[in-house]
């Protein structure tokens, strides 16, 4: 499962149109993952939510 959600990560920061090659730092010691990437930082904050995963992709087919 760990590869499925590396290869989700990098497809939402190509839909941000985030160039991973320009990622020039990276910080995740306060809970978050901070990085930077040409001059504009991002933070990926990981939280539970209410939403279940599995309806959605039923409703999705």
């Amino acid at each position: 499962m760990l590869i499925q959600l590396i290869n989700a990560l990098l497809k939402a920061m190509l839909f941000r149109n985030i160039d991973l090659n320009s990622i020039c730092r990276v910080d995740g010691d306060v809970g978050f993952v901070w990085f930077k990437a040409k001059g504009q930082t991002y933070c990926i904050s990981i939280q539970q939510a209410d939403f279940d995963l599995e309806e959605y992709e039923d409703q999705q087919q």
